[in-house]
């Protein structure tokens, strides 16, 4: 069973050609995207998966996204990503990059 959450990841176009340099080096991170539902060279989304920081496929795309988050590679000090994972609990959301520049918006709702 385990603990799931809806993964989704935004890529900045610049960054693309970045992105897939790293995944010809980078099998295990290679898999992982192949793995995500959406299947573009800028979005990605993971439903229903563990995504355990102890996991070598999560542990490559969080490489991955720190190496985008350097100030030396981000254009005009902006992160060229936006990163939302989604857990099973209410509050358990987290935030990475600068999902709202990607139009990356969470919202609560209530339904009877």
């Amino acid at each position: 069973m385990g603990y799931r959450s809806d993964v989704y990841l935004r890529f900045d176009e610049s960054a693309v050609e970045v992105v897939n340099a790293v995944r010809q080096f980078d099998p295990v991170l290679d898999k992982m995207m192949k793995e995500s539902t959406t299947g573009g060279s800028t979005d990605f989304h993971w439903s229903d998966v563990k995504w355990y920081d102890c996991s070598p496929d999560v542990l490559a795309v969080e490489s991955l996204l720190e190496a985008l988050s350097m100030d030396t590679i981000t254009d005009c000090g902006k992160d060229l990503y936006g990163f939302i994972r989604i857990g099973e609990e209410t509050t358990d959301v987290e935030h990475k990059g600068e999902p709202c520049t990607y139009n990356m918006y969470t919202y609560t709702q209530m339904e009877w």
